[in-house]
């Protein structure tokens, strides 16, 4: 398919990247494009109100099998934390992937940061 035949077709199954830019590139063949690797990169600058130049910038790379499964293990831990309902990676809180009491380990940690901040 070329671009042209491509942008109305995302534009139609998701309206809220409407205005959003869109990288298209055609390939000669697939196959060099085969990557064992595991990455996401999802990038949004715009407007928060009155306020422009607001980025957000979320990068991810796993080239370990084993790693990718410690982060869908913790995830899945972390989200079981959570209110009944879909989450992504990036909704999930990384304090609720650790296997550890929550308001015992804040505490511990506000303990930590007062003790050093008595001692400066």
């Amino acid at each position: 398919m070329e671009k042209q035949q491509i942008l109305p077709i995302i534009r139609f199954l998701n309206s809220l990247y409407i205005v959003d830019i869109k990288n298209i590139f055609n390939i000669d063949n697939i196959k060099n494009l085969i990557d064992m690797g595991h990455s996401i990169k999802i990038e949004r600058k715009g407007i928060s109100g009155r306020t422009h130049n607001k980025r957000m910038e979320y990068i991810m790379s796993i080239i370990n099998p084993a790693a990718t499964g410690q982060v869908m293990i913790s995830a899945t831990r972390a989200s079981l934390k959570q209110k009944s309902c879909c989450y992504s990676l990036l909704e999930i809180l990384p304090i609720d992937s650790l296997y550890v009491n929550k308001q015992e380990l804040l505490l511990r940690l506000i303990q930590i940061f007062f003790l050093k901040s008595i001692k400066a």
